[in-house]
């Protein structure tokens, strides 16, 4: 949960032309986003800020982001401030009215790399009254990433609105 004395995330919209606060992780070797990384995004949804990636809520009915702009790809992009090794990342979707089936693209950037190189490619598939929610960990095993891309679809035919629930990343066991 955010408090009042947590600094606010440092985020950026994307413009076409241009590109590119702390809390404590609550889980062992969380990193922690809001301290490490600015977070730039393509688009947001009035009520469903970027934010709610990073705010402590999880699983089915918790707060989420959700893209403002239907029918597009949107990407998140992190910059971290200084090369992180990542172990894992976890996410979550839902989706409660729609059948759709959600693609999510992670790549990354070495520090001293110029090429981002992809992760993973996951899919989701939602159905009412069937299949609503997803929960996701997977193992990166990234050392010194500088910048970390993800790419969502909301759904593989091109049509929908992205969303997800929560988005973290673990570095390794000290």
């Amino acid at each position: 949960m955010i408090s009042e004395s947590t600094p606010p995330l440092r985020k950026f919209l994307f413009r076409e032309s241009t590109v590119g606060d702390s809390s404590v992780p609550t889980l062992p070797n969380e990193i922690d986003v809001r301290s490490t990384a600015q977070v730039c995004f393509s688009s947001e949804h009035a009520e469903h800020p970027i934010e709610h990636l990073f705010d402590g809520r999880a699983g089915a009915g918790a707060s989420k982001w959700v893209a403002g702009r239907a029918d597009q790809p949107e990407t998140i992009l992190f910059i971290f401030d200084q090369p992180q090794d990542i172990a894992r990342c976890a996410f979550e979707a839902e989706e409660r009215e729609l059948a759709r089936t959600q693609q999510v693209t992670a790549e990354y950037l070495l520090a001293e790399g110029d090429t981002f190189r992809k992760c993973f490619v996951q899919e989701f598939n939602f159905a009412p009254g069937g299949a609503t929610y997803e929960r996701e960990l997977i193992d990166l095993n990234l050392r010194g990433v500088r910048r970390l891309r993800f790419t969502i679809l909301a759904d593989k035919s091109g049509r929908g609105v992205p969303s997800l629930t929560a988005l973290r990343f673990f570095s390794y066991p000290a």
